[in-house]
């Protein structure tokens, strides 16, 4: 019979970026470059890509071009659909 339950998970994937990515990143660094959030470049260009997906310039998920790199649970709940108290699925 099981029981439902509520999992939170965390997924990673890697995602292959075109060249008119890139290119798009690189512009969105120049024309911030006032603004940018560290001295690292490497959390730049990952801030301009963020920002580019929000503002649905960068398609991340399309094409093929997510690849699931890792996956973690981080949270388990009890399920509003599991219709049973836990009296009844524990027989106490």
């Amino acid at each position: 019979m099981g029981m439902d339950i509520e999992v939170v998970g965390r997924t990673w994937y890697t995602v292959h970026l075109t060249d008119e990515d890139v290119e798009k990143a690189k512009r969105y660094i120049k024309e911030h470059e006032e603004n940018l959030p560290s001295f690292d470049m490497r959390k730049n260009i990952c801030w301009a890509v963020l920002q580019l997906s929000n503002e649905c310039e960068i398609e991340l998920y399309s094409d093929g071009k997510a690849t699931e790199s890792d996956f973690s649970t981080e949270d388990i709940d009890w399920s509003e659909f599991e219709d049973r108290t836990p009296e009844e699925i524990l027989g106490i």
